[in-house]
């Protein structure tokens, strides 16, 4: 995300994410949070909190588009996780197998 987008409460996205996680909510749960409440934000969030979860998701006007990429990858054996999301006009999605590599 290039610029901080600001949510309808006020704040930065990622700002607003954070603060729910201090809250006790997990990544997951506070990025769906943000983006819920934030559809139309041309922006995409990616949050891991201390046990590992990682929330990543697109908001609503993002995945109405067809030009974007997104991967989400987690290695059972290790418990590795990576998640790419490509938001940029015509992102190809080997850029993000590349880049999830």
């Amino acid at each position: 995300m290039g610029k901080f987008r600001t949510t309808v409460h006020g704040k930065p996205m990622n700002h607003l994410a954070l603060e729910l996680m201090e809250h006790g909510l997990s990544a997951v749960e506070a990025v769906e949070s943000v983006m819920k409440d934030n559809p139309e934000q041309d922006a995409g969030l990616i949050a891991v909190d201390m046990k590992g979860n990682v929330g990543v998701m697109n908001s609503q006007r993002v995945e109405r588009r067809t030009d974007v990429a997104k991967i989400f990858k987690e290695d059972k054996t290790t418990g590795a996780k990576v998640a790419v999301l490509l938001n940029e006009i015509h992102p190809p999605q080997a850029v993000a197998e590349v880049a999830a590599g």
